[in-house]
């Protein structure tokens, strides 16, 4: 059985996550294309 507690955690949080879904997917989108560029230019950089 799920306690009270962990219950009234995981709401708010699954609530807040449903609503920024499409401002994660934009930050989580932003960092992979920035580490992309990063490496590159290392990459360019070292070699």
């Amino acid at each position: 059985m799920i306690s009270k507690s962990y219950h009234a955690l995981v709401w708010p949080i699954r609530y807040i996550f449903r609503r920024n879904e499409t401002v994660c997917c934009l930050i989580g989108f932003g960092i992979g294309v920035g580490c992309c560029i990063l490496y590159r230019l290392i990459s360019n950089f070292l070699t």
